[in-house]
């Protein structure tokens, strides 16, 4: 059973809180799944929604995913990650036989490997934003203790919850993020 390609995506890190992420810039498909695949390559390039991976060049982090998503969609849920029946994708045929429950498994395998390294990504950027804001409080109160004079500078932070990302739905708003999708 072929696997490849190994590299499932791009993740470029960068400095700075803000994470760009194309969620359906992939293109590619396993090997194993090409005899499979009924769609014709104008209609399969068309909908997946090519050059959203442009949007992350804005952003200094990036995640660009290889996957096309109609081998596992990663703005999906995994109960619905991988499209089965025309009615799962815009009533476009997809595959021109049922798939196996192990092809489907592997798909399903990669959209968990995604979301466990995206968790990562975000609880790293969480902790470093959680760094710098001690940082920049600690800056702020010596200033502040320096220059009586001055009023006290004012301290807002917005704290995030990356921990709890099993999915597309806990991932917005985790952290700044940008999605092209």
């Amino acid at each position: 059973m072929s696997h490849e390609p190994k590299i499932l995506w791009h993740y470029h890190p960068g400095n700075g809180p803000v994470l760009g992420l194309a969620l359906h810039s992939g293109h590619e498909i396993r090997t194993e799944l090409l005899p499979y695949l009924a769609i014709d390559e104008a209609a399969r390039t068309r909908e997946e929604d090519p050059y959203t991976d442009y949007w992350t060049l804005a952003c200094p982090h990036q995640i660009m995913p290889r996957r096309s998503r109609f081998e596992v969609d990663l703005n999906r849920p995994p109960d619905e990650a991988v499209c089965v029946r025309p009615s799962d994708c815009w009533n476009l045929e997809l595959w021109n036989e049922r798939l196996s429950g192990s092809l489907i498994e592997h798909s399903l395998a990669e959209h968990a490997a995604f979301y466990r390294m995206l968790h990562d990504v975000l609880s790293e950027l969480d902790r470093l934003r959680t760094h710098n804001q001690n940082m920049t409080v600690a800056a702020r109160a010596m200033v502040d203790k320096n220059m009586p004079s001055r009023r006290p500078l004012s301290v807002s932070a917005r704290r995030t919850d990356a921990r709890n990302v099993s999915g597309p739905q806990p991932i917005l708003g985790a952290i700044d993020l940008i999605a092209a999708d």
